[in-house]
């Protein structure tokens, strides 16, 4: 079942067209990431699909609904939308937020917010004090409180962004956890393996467009190429001067769209080069995609 339909949305800051016909679809159950260089558009895609923004032109429906329509209203009932990290005063309780989000949703079934809180891994901490939490247990919070009116639909935007790597692990078992609860997720990242470990389909945004969707796999088979040689030292040039169909210097790496054949032939001329301290040989990866399409890699960095 469609969660969401974005069909050809355009949206503009005065002279800036941040989304330039934009379209896609979320399928019900799914994690749907959505990825992109600095001022590709994601939080803005993010926000318009919450109903938070309206575009100049298309068309979004959330379940067959226009979030930003009167009959919008009762779609955003089901919709979970992560904080910011400074969202919560400090002082403030788990326990107290925990109460505060849930009267502001309506929810009234406590055995469900303990149930997420439990969840979330911030069982026997309600007490505990916004300031007092880790940047882990942060984000844990902000990710339950979004639960906490049991939505279909969650929207987390850069949910482990300054997070350290035990950290970021930590919440994309949560992450997997909520959708094992049937929760559909949308999610915004600058990390290419968050993506690629998460996400059932990922949307690749450059300049306000999509210029990539389909899985993970999906999205290494078709722009990846074959194989990727990394060697130690510049040879660019010797790359280039090898004049081989499929073999291509990208961002210090070698490029091997051939079979392994190409790779072997590519390795020995390497060898033999100058300058060369050693070489390893990988298969490609979500981030070389990003690479070959955007041309750029921007790590932990503002959208």
């Amino acid at each position: 079942m469609v969660v969401i339909e974005v069909r050809d949305v355009v949206k503009r800051y005065g002279e800036r067209e941040a989304l330039a016909g934009v379209s896609l679809m979320v399928q019900e159950g799914e994690v749907c990431g959505i990825v992109g260089p600095n001022g590709a558009g994601k939080t803005t895609l993010l926000e318009c699909m919450e109903g938070l923004r309206r575009p100049e032109r298309g068309l979004i429906r959330v379940w067959g609904v226009v979030p930003w329509s009167r009959e919008g209203r009762g779609v955003r009932s089901t919709i979970g939308c992560q904080l910011q990290d400074d969202a919560l005063p400090r002082g403030m309780k788990v326990r107290e937020a925990v109460r505060l989000f849930a009267a502001i949703y309506g929810s009234e079934d406590r055995a469900w917010w303990e149930e997420v809180l439990s969840v979330c891994g911030l069982g026997g901490r309600e007490d505990a004090r916004w300031e007092e939490l880790s940047g882990g247990l942060r984000q844990r919070l902000l990710l339950a409180l979004a639960l906490l009116h049991r939505p279909r639909l969650v929207f987390l935007d850069e949910l482990t962004s300054g997070l350290d790597p035990h950290g970021r692990r930590e919440v994309w078992h949560l992450i997997r956890r909520v959708k094992e609860m049937g929760t559909t997720v949308v999610l915004t990242t600058h990390y290419m393996e968050e993506a690629e470990v998460l996400c059932d389909r990922v949307v690749l945004l450059h300049q306000g467009r999509v210029v990539a969707m389909g899985s993970p796999g999906e999205l290494v088979e078709a722009y990846g190429g074959g194989y990727v040689i990394a060697p130690e030292g510049e040879v660019g040039d010797v790359v280039k001067g090898m004049g081989m169909d499929g073999v291509e210097w990208r961002d210090g790496v070698v490029v091997c769209r051939g079979g392994k054949e190409q790779v072997v032939e590519v390795v020995r001329r390497l060898v033999h080069a100058e300058g060369i301290g050693g070489l390893s040989i990988r298969r490609p990866s979500l981030e070389d995609v990003f690479l070959s399409l955007t041309g750029r890699y921007e790590d932990e960095r503002g959208v």
